[in-house]
């Protein structure tokens, strides 16, 4: 008997074997015995069934695949008789061919054998003696092709041999499997091993998941023996050669990462989108620890999310610093950066800034990326809390909370306390700032205990600890923040947890920011429904009422400001959640190139094909989107006339009938509008009730007056006139003769009997000012100088001036 060490050519075999989908190893362990070959370390499995028969004659046993293969004899302990050929290797007569694929996948090593029938080899030659004495087989059986032939030809002799064969050739390799010692003994010994460092790997990831001492393997090795004497003696041996040593657990987690990290890396490659989850945090020892995770998808639509990598830093957590942090993750993990779509940040300065923060650096190394970044949705919603300015109470609170835990006899009392009046609750909870459901839990347990902490102190005669229980003014404030911050813990658990997409976060935040409507509402008609302990207390009145609904609409405002990222991308969620009611082809439009826009609308609306020719044969961009765009105006337009028609039941209309904006019935619509818009813009305007309705009276005129009258002009004009001029506005005036007299010879040379006259009207405003709204008028040929002249006087008295040419 000795040992062989088959070595196949990967790429041959692998090629004819992928319909199995095994993955081989580059060497197989064969034994052979007595001339037939059996698996070095492994359970064989014998093929029965034809077709399986058939698959793997067809794949193993090709005359390319066995001229390919190499067989190394290795020495083995060799008995007496053996001993003159022990090293020589002979001809391989007519043997059974059982291969072993092995692939290990932690913590399940997976087995694979696949078994032929029986077939002959022949030695060809010897390759190599040093270090294993290597050597080449030759299959001596026909090409399947033939033998597929010879079997198609009906031969009822034949069909019963091969099947009595078979039926031979399996329970012959299954004795032989049973009755050869040394193939048991080896494959005993093999399955012990392989059993033990299986276990091993599976102690050692539950240690490192669990976050206990590597040392603890050895403990669990010395228990395993007691367990062992009273539950299973027979195996004892078993777990006494299990090594668990501080040593060996180090290495099998070490392996365990290597691992997992290679199969984080190969499922990376794969992704076709990915996002990714940053967070900058100092642990205890004050190191600055930047914490990524990745979710991705690949081409079947499997999502894998994972914690990517853990990056520290003892220096400076600046924008640069992460960023430089987050490259090494991403060059360790082979990210690819044209893959990522989203990054989620913790909303720090230095990874928000957008010229030397994380976000504005990474715009700079990768311009033009389509990354959307957002800041933590839970991290954003606990920050929602400051709009409610509870500090008040929830200092109270905490000091109550404080003195009952923080001294240790009042603590034990009060504990002994709550048990002697059989409470529900055995203890009240600690406040803590960084936890975001720790003020809503702080506040409904003291409520629970709310009666239990006032007898408490009253029994140790401790009034004025506890007496803004006692106050309904203050205990309304606190029942109120109590019922509020329960509605948004709710919140804050619904958007935890695995498996959790953005569309499903969003429609929570939306549906919660619709409760705070109703809950505002609800207050405002005094229905406490949603707000239980608020209905328990008698004291409530309508101005805490409207105190309350004021500050739910501060909330509301708050959850508005913060997730205004989330409303910018409001259309891809639409996308992702509601397919069908999304307009897809405006959704296509504003995907498309600049450039391509006045070619793709030119194909798509109604034009003739002389106007489609002019845009296609304009070479400018610019040129291009004028001549396109009245023809979209045109189609609107024509759209707009259709669904009027239709709404005035005018009548089944064709809208290729309807003929595009060239006729009076158009022009008609057009003046309608535009004298519509000119109403509205009146009212809207901040004149005076005399001015507004006279402006009104001329657009009543306006609208019975066909356009082309010269009247219409003007009325037009003067309305327009009436809209514009600033009715609202006024500047202080301030006369001052000296200063006017300089200001007009400043800027004009000469004409000094208009200066006379204007400085002699500003000396009778300065010592008589009962004029309103005085008016100078200045007549003379274009040129000469009245707006000139009308400006310096606006600035002599610190007045704004205005043109207005009518």
């Amino acid at each position: 008997m000795i040992e062989l060490l088959a070595s196949i050519e990967g790429v041959v075999l692998a090629s004819k074997m992928a319909t199995s989908n095994i993955k081989l190893p580059r060497r197989l362990p064969l034994l052979i015995i007595d001339g037939v070959l059996f698996p070095g370390a492994s359970i064989r499995i014998p093929v029965s069934s034809e077709k399986n028969m058939n698959m793997v004659r067809n794949h193993l046993l090709s005359r390319s695949t066995l001229s390919s293969a190499i067989i190394g004899v290795v020495p083995r302990e060799m008995r007496s008789s053996d001993e003159d050929d022990g090293n020589v290797l002979h001809s391989i007569g007519t043997a059974g061919i059982v291969i072993q694929v092995t692939g290990t996948n932690w913590p399940r090593p997976a087995y694979t054998l696949l078994v032929t029938g029986l077939c002959r080899f022949k030695l060809e030659r010897i390759t190599e003696k040093s270090p294993y004495l290597i050597a080449s087989v030759r299959q001596l059986d026909r090409l399947p092709g033939e033998e597929a032939a010879e079997l198609d030809e009906p031969n009822a002799e034949l069909s019963d041999l091969m099947e009595q064969f078979r039926e031979q050739a399996t329970k012959l390799i299954d004795m032989l499997d049973l009755s050869l010692p040394a193939v048991v003994r080896l494959k005993k010994v093999n399955t012990i091993q392989e059993a033990t460092t299986h276990a091993s790997y599976i102690v050692a990831y539950n240690i490192a998941k669990n976050n206990k001492a590597l040392s603890d393997g050895e403990f669990v090795k010395q228990c395993m023996p007691l367990l062992c004497d009273v539950l299973c003696p027979d195996k004892k041996n078993n777990f006494q050669t299990l090594s668990l040593s501080r040593k060996t657990v180090t290495s099998r987690i070490e392996a365990i990462d290597k691992n997992l990290t290679s199969q984080l890396e190969s499922k990376i490659g794969h992704f076709k989108f990915c996002s990714i989850a940053m967070d900058e945090s100092t642990d205890i020892n004050d190191t600055a620890q930047l914490v990524l995770f990745i979710r991705g998808i690949d081409e079947n639509f499997e999502i894998t999310e994972e914690l990517a990598c853990m990056r520290f830093s003892k220096g400076t957590t600046k924008g640069c610093d992460i960023f430089r942090e987050f490259q090494e993750g991403l060059l360790t993990l082979k990210v690819s950066i044209t893959n990522i779509y989203n990054i989620t940040t913790d909303g720090a300065p230095n990874m928000t800034g957008k010229k030397s923060g994380f976000l504005g650096l990474f715009n700079q190394n990768y311009p033009g990326n389509n990354v959307v970044f957002l800041h933590c949705v839970i991290h954003q919603d606990a920050l929602c809390k400051s709009a409610l300015n509870m500090k008040p109470v929830l200092d109270a609170v905490v000091k109550l909370v404080n003195t009952i835990r923080s001294r240790g006899l009042t603590h034990r009392q009060f504990r002994d306390f709550l048990q002697s009046v059989q409470s529900e609750y055995s203890d009240v909870l600690h406040y803590t700032k960084v936890r975001w459901l720790s003020a809503g839990c702080v506040f409904e347990r003291v409520w629970q205990l709310k009666d239990d902490v006032v007898s408490f102190f009253h029994e140790k005669q401790c009034s004025a600890e506890c007496e803004m229980l006692e106050d309904t003014e203050w205990l309304s404030e606190f029942v109120f923040f109590t019922d509020l911050l329960c509605h948004m813990n709710k919140l804050n658990v619904k958007m935890q947890g695995k498996n959790q997409f953005i569309d499903d976060i969003w429609a929570h935040l939306k549906a919660f920011k619709l409760k705070l409507n109703l809950f505002a509402g609800q207050l405002v008609k005094n229905d406490l429904s949603h707000f239980s302990r608020l209905n328990s207390i008698p004291s409530v009145n309508e101005e805490k009422l409207k105190n309350y609904e004021d500050r739910l609409k501060k909330l509301h405002f708050e959850f508005e400001r913060r997730f205004q990222d989330f409303s910018a991308i409001q259309t891809e969620l639409d996308i992702f959640t509601m397919p069908f009611n999304v307009n897809c082809e405006a959704r296509l439009l504003n995907s498309l190139p600049t450039e391509s826009l006045p070619d793709v609308c030119a194909a798509i609306v109604r034009a003739s094909h002389t106007e489609r020719l002019q845009i296609l044969d304009a070479v400018d961009l610019a040129e291009r989107f004028k001549k396109t765009l009245p023809l979209l105006v045109r189609q609107i337009e024509g759209l707009q006339l259709l669904q009027k028609a239709r709404k005035e039941d005018i009548g089944p209309l064709d809208f290729t009938k309807i003929p595009f904006p060239r006729g009076k019935f158009f022009n008609d619509i057009d003046k309608e509008d535009e004298i519509a818009a000119l109403e509205k813009k009146v009212r809207e305007t901040d004149m005076p009730e005399h001015a507004k309705k006279i402006s009104l009276r001329e657009i009543q005129r306006l609208k019975k007056m066909p356009p082309h009258m010269p009247d219409h002009a003007v009325t037009r004009n003067y309305i327009e006139l009436m809209t514009e001029l600033p009715w609202s506005k006024q500047s202080p005036e301030v006369i001052n003769i000296n200063k006017s007299r300089k200001d007009l010879d400043a800027d004009h040379y000469g004409m000094d009997k208009l200066k006379k006259r204007v400085l002699e009207y500003l000396a009778v405003r300065q010592l008589k000012n009962e004029l309103k709204g005085p008016i100078l008028c200045f007549v003379g040929p274009p040129g000469v100088g009245k707006t000139s002249v009308g400006r310096s006087i606006a600035k002599s008295l610190g007045r704004e001036f205005h043109r207005y040419v009518h």
